[in-house]
């Protein structure tokens, strides 16, 4: 290919047994900003190749295809010791990259002695890597600011495959600056054993990143993710599948706009063993998870709701649209199998962790419970500032009943129907005495007997029916503790009432 420098041409052999160093090294020095093609074939090295050194511009090493081309390490690079090096000049474009081949440390999984790094980066900047397998190395790919003032940002990893790496990708600030702004880790599968880290943030400030990371845990030692760095306004997903739990740990941040979706069991196949720095704090958190800790010193736990809304005991959401003509609602929809079920409010300080919260109210799902954790009455407002307090004492009531009024002409005839001692507060309704009964009155009643007044606050009369006009409530005279009601009309009529609120 025109413009393409091929290792062969420059003496690689390619046949998995010749140490091909050199001959690479020459190809890469003359290629100077152009390609460096591979042709199939297993290529051993025996030390460092320099891409780049303090410079923006490369050249871009090429192979046939990953399935064919393959770099392995001799035993003379090991431990921290790197097969490609990247150290760019540090923000400006550049052309540099892998595409198309497969680099493999030791055959053994268990032989650690010879592991080495695929893919270091110092300072590197707009650089390309794609379709490109790391295999059992010390670190798949190490992005590390180690230079003076070096930062590594920017740089796109799409379709990677990590497998069995003791870190499959690692971000670490060295000597050189702190920032890993915007790498894009796209599509890349990470497969961790016991002892290995899938993503390792060890240190440095990783943001306005973007990644797609497909994980696969085959121990209870092996670790998804490591944060200890800071980790925050990034894009992205892990999917992952749990032969084994994997682990999440670390005590930094790593917040990101995005889900956390895969299976395994138990707990969904995730162990988080993180432990943050502050209390308040998440370490690994995002649109559907974060560590769930014990709410408000109770038996319950606290998290988020699961991914895209979905209950844990069915396809419906917890919370809904609720419509129909003339009704555009919210639903909270929970789950049916305990009375424990429904919505709850609660409240917690400033920078004060789960257990220091406090629940306020339970509405049950059911629709037969209220409940107040407050120690103290709660109080009913209305906008008309009528306050109902329930818990001083067990006068708060649901009471209902019939009477028969009228009969007296011109004159009013009275009825008693609320006895109370100190004080009646609530809603009373009346109704006519139909089959089909209709509300005539609606009254909000306050009565302290200190005062020796009745107050009706509020008054709905339904128009289509004249007995209202012909409607009275009060409270006696002779006994300043009874509501009465009565009618000036001829004949007896039977009313249906029922009263909701206080007394006293």
């Amino acid at each position: 290919m025109e413009g393409w420098y091929n290792v062969k041409e420059f003496g690689a052999t390619g046949d998995g047994q010749t140490d091909d160093t050199d001959s690479i090294k020459k190809t890469v020095k003359a290629a100077g900003r152009s390609v460096v093609y591979f042709p199939p074939g297993t290529y051993r090295v025996s030390s460092t190749i320099t891409v780049t050194d303090k410079d923006y511009f490369g050249c871009s090493l090429v192979g046939a295809n990953a399935q064919a081309v393959h770099i392995i390490p001799l035993p003379s690079l090991k431990n921290k010791d790197s097969i490609f090096v990247f150290r760019g000049g540090s923000g400006a474009f550049s052309n540099v990259g892998i595409k198309n081949m497969t680099i493999s440390g030791v055959n053994n999984v268990n032989d650690t002695a010879t592991r080495c790094v695929g893919i270091y980066i110092d300072g590197q900047c707009f650089a390309t890597f794609e379709n490109v397998r790391l295999k059992r190395l010390k670190y798949g790919i190490w992005l590390h600011n180690q230079s003076n003032k070096a930062y590594s940002e920017l740089n796109q990893f799409h379709q990677i495959e990590l497998s069995f790496c003791e870190n499959g990708i690692r971000l670490e600030q060295g000597g050189g600056a702190h920032s890993f702004h915007g790498n894009d880790f796209n599509n890349c599968y990470i497969n961790v054993e016991a002892g290995q880290i899938g993503f390792n943030h060890v240190s440095g400030f990783f943001y306005n990143a973007r990644f797609r990371l497909f994980m696969w845990a085959h121990s209870t030692e092996a670790v998804y993710v490591n944060a200890d760095g800071n980790g925050v306004d990034n894009i992205g997903d892990i999917t992952y599948e749990s032969f084994k739990p994997g682990k999440f740990t670390g005590s930094g941040r790593f917040w990101f706009s995005g889900f956390i979706r895969g299976r395994g069991k138990p707990n969904n196949g995730i162990n988080d063993q993180t432990t943050p720095q502050r209390p308040w704090e998440k370490v690994i958190a995002c649109d559907n998870y974060w560590k769930s800790v014990p709410y408000a010193n109770t038996d319950m736990k606290a998290g988020p709701i699961s991914s895209h809304n979905k209950s844990l005991h069915g396809p419906l959401g917890f919370f809904q649209s609720l419509t129909k003509r003339n009704v555009e609602s919210v639903l909270v929809n929970t789950y049916s199998g305990s009375s424990e079920n429904g919505f709850y409010l609660g409240r917690s300080g400033y920078q004060k962790d789960e257990t220091e919260a406090e629940l306020g109210l339970f509405l049950s799902g059911r629709g037969d419970k209220i409940k107040s954790y407050y120690e103290r009455p709660l109080s009913l407002e209305n906008a008309k500032g009528i306050n109902f307090r329930i818990g001083e004492s067990k006068g708060f009531k649901l009471l209902a009943g019939q009477t028969v009024v009228g009969g007296g002409g011109n004159k009013y005839k009275w009825k008693d129907i609320l006895p109370f001692q100190h004080m009646i507060a609530g809603r009373l309704f009346i109704l006519d005495q139909e089959d089909d009964p209709k509300l005539i009155t609606l009254l909000d009643i306050v009565w302290n007997k200190g005062t020796g007044e009745i107050k009706l606050v509020s008054e709905v009369l339904h128009k289509q029916y004249d007995r209202h006009e012909h409607l009275r409530a009060r409270i006696r005279s002779d006994n300043p503790s009874t509501l009465e009601v009565g009618f000036n009309i001829q004949s007896d009529i039977l009313l249906h009432w029922y009263f909701q609120g206080l007394i006293l």
